[in-house]
This record gives structure tokens, sequence and C-alpha cells, in this order.
């Protein structure tokens, strides 16, 4: 390939990764780890080293019992992941069961 068709091809990369990231930025908002810095400096226990800002979802009218055992069952093959040092990632959820209809992911 020639050297301007190699940057033709650069710069379109380039502008679709600067799609790609103001396309998640419309959809999803500020990144996690940005908000989090944000929410930190602004707030008054943000100097605590026990800070931390957690996202919950509320779910009623639904029992959240399968969402427990869905919980249960990842963190059982993370930990069979790590043991045999595969590299796979995943992420239990906490759960919170507030009522027979309700709790909190």
């Amino acid at each position: 390939a020639s050297e301007s068709e190699t940057c033709r091809v650069r710069k379109s990369g380039s502008k679709r990764k600067e799609v790609a990231k103001r396309t998640r930025l419309a959809i999803w908002g500020e990144p996690w780890k940005e908000k989090e810095e944000r929410i930190r400096r602004e707030s008054l226990y943000g100097g605590y080293s026990s800070w931390a800002l957690n996202a919950i979802m509320v779910k009623g009218g639904d029992d959240v019992r399968q969402e427990v055992l869905a919980s249960q069952i990842i963190e059982q093959f993370s930990a069979i992941f790590r043991e045999a040092k595969l590299p796979l990632w995943l992420k239990a959820t906490k759960v919170v069961v507030t009522g027979p209809q309700s709790g909190f992911i």
C-alpha cells in the first residue's frame, strides 16, 4: 500500500474511534471512572479512605431470589477460573432482598 493509502486508513480508523467514543458518551453518559472521581472531589466525605461510589438497581414486583442464586453461581465460577488461572473475568453482583417482591442489585 502506498504511503497516502496508509495515512488515509489511519485517519479513517481514528475517525471511527472518535465516532464510537461520542456514541458511547451519548448512550451511557460520562464514563464511570470519571464520574466517580468527579463525585469524590465534590463530596464532603470524599477524603475518607472508606468512601466509595456504587451503582444500585432497585427492583420491584419480581422475586429477586433468582438474582441471589445467579450471583452465587457467578462467584463460584469466578473462584474456579481464578484457581485454574484462566484468563476469564466474572463480576458477581451483590443482591439485597428487601421483601418478597423487591430488592437492591
